[in-house]
């Protein structure tokens, strides 16, 4: 049995308002309130710095509980790196006794190929030794691609649509994309897989729901059909 993370890529949704979250639940308390159930969701680096509102999620994170841990996501084409870098060491501050384990990783996007290998090596010394880091799984068709990313040791994000063993059989994954509007068994078939390819002693892999995950009870499914497959 694999230590796996579940959750939404993203805690503030609309029909939950209604379906979900308690009526008088104030708004800062919905992702405490989330992370009873859930153990993880994606963070975008970016949406946070254009608000400006860092202090707000360091907050709504710490009425989280210790086995919750969101993923960071950096758009690498559109964060200034020093920011980024700052952001991300924050968060993994926030707990002094937790250290970096207060977050589940973090993934690198518009990393497809290998010509993007200098953004890879850049943003990786930035990022606090020791957090998983995935990246864009390369296409399919660009084999080339998955085995200089698979030689160098780096982690993909993984999402239906790739295929199953799109990168090579030596592929490496921790971070998974789901689509919830697939049947039980197609996402069965998917999550299986998944965990096949996460190495032994990588930590804890993430299971999170990218398309369908808006009607609660598709998310609460996926908790239910995870429980039976990792045991």
């Amino acid at each position: 049995m694999k230590n796996v993370l579940l959750g939404a890529l993203q805690w503030k949704v609309p029909r939950w308002q209604d379906e979900y979250y308690p009526e008088d639940l104030p708004e800062e308390w919905q992702l405490s309130y989330y992370a009873n159930e859930f153990s993880t969701t994606l963070i975008d680096v970016q949406q946070y710095l254009d608000e400006d509102s860092f202090d707000e999620l360091t907050e709504a994170l710490d009425g989280c509980q210790d086995q919750f841990h969101p993923v960071i996501c950096v758009s690498t084409d559109s964060v200034a790196m020093s920011q980024a870098e700052e952001f991300i060491r924050s968060l993994a501050a926030l707990d002094p006794d937790a250290g970096i384990q207060r977050l589940a990783g973090v993934c690198l996007n518009h990393i497809h190929n290998i010509e993007d290998r200098v953004l890879w090596e850049e943003w990786r010394t930035v990022i606090p030794s020791g957090l998983q880091v995935a990246i864009d799984h390369p296409p399919p068709d660009q084999a080339a691609t998955g085995e200089w990313f698979g030689q160098h040791g780096m982690n993909f994000i993984w999402k239906p649509q790739y295929g199953y063993g799109a990168a090579g059989e030596d592929a490496h994954h921790w971070l998974a994309y789901l689509d919830l509007h697939q049947s039980p068994r197609d996402l069965a078939g998917d999550i299986s897989y998944f965990l096949g390819t996460v190495p032994q002693g990588t930590g804890a892999a993430c299971l999170i729901a990218e398309q369908g995950y808006e009607a609660i009870d598709k998310l609460h499914e996926l908790s239910t059909l995870l429980r039976l497959i990792n045991g």
